[in-house]
């Protein structure tokens, strides 16, 4: 239930590839006996890898790795073009943080660790977890409604599903 690429022999017995994490988000690596036939996840961390090549002989990987940033601004609206100084950085404490949507009583954003995502609310100057990435991976940012209610699409265990719940995640 993932979606790979790049796969290479190292030997008559390994394969290495790049696929999608459990949550089906990050590229990660993974690698096989293919005599078993079970795959094992061999990279951890946030970085995300893009290809993956071997030499010929299988004793040397060259990969593509990706760190990507993504991190949370204001810029005000004006009459005019507004000047780059203007632009604020919204200190949320997140190493990654996207998608926000503004709400009644803070922003709402995404973040997580690893390519799995969860709903924050950044309000006063502190965080506070919404729905945690733990309970499936929030796949775009949610949409608020007028009465503060949320809706988002959460992938777990290969299937999105779209849930509503209160401002605070619950119900």
């Amino acid at each position: 239930n993932s979606h790979v690429g790049y796969p290479v022999l190292l030997d008559n017995r390994t394969l290495v590839y790049r696929g999608t994490g459990g949550d089906g988000t990050a590229w990660v690596l993974y690698g096989m006996d293919i005599e078993r036939r079970i795959p094992h996840q061999i990279s951890r961390g946030v970085e995300e890898y893009q290809s993956v090549a071997a030499s010929a002989d299988g004793r040397r990987l060259a990969v593509t790795v990706s760190n990507p940033v993504v991190s949370l601004w204001t810029v005000p609206i004006t009459a005019g073009i507004a000047d780059e100084s203007a632009a604020r950085r919204v200190p949320v404490p997140a190493a990654q943080a996207q998608g926000p949507r503004y709400a009644d009583d803070g922003l709402l954003y995404l973040a997580g660790k690893g390519g799995t995502d969860g709903i924050w609310r950044w309000k006063d100057g502190s965080a506070v977890e919404v729905w945690r990435a733990s309970s499936g991976a929030v796949i775009a940012a949610p949409g608020v409604a007028s009465s503060g209610a949320l809706a988002f699409g959460v992938r777990r265990n290969g299937r999105t599903t779209l849930h509503v719940a209160s401002a605070d995640g619950t119900g």
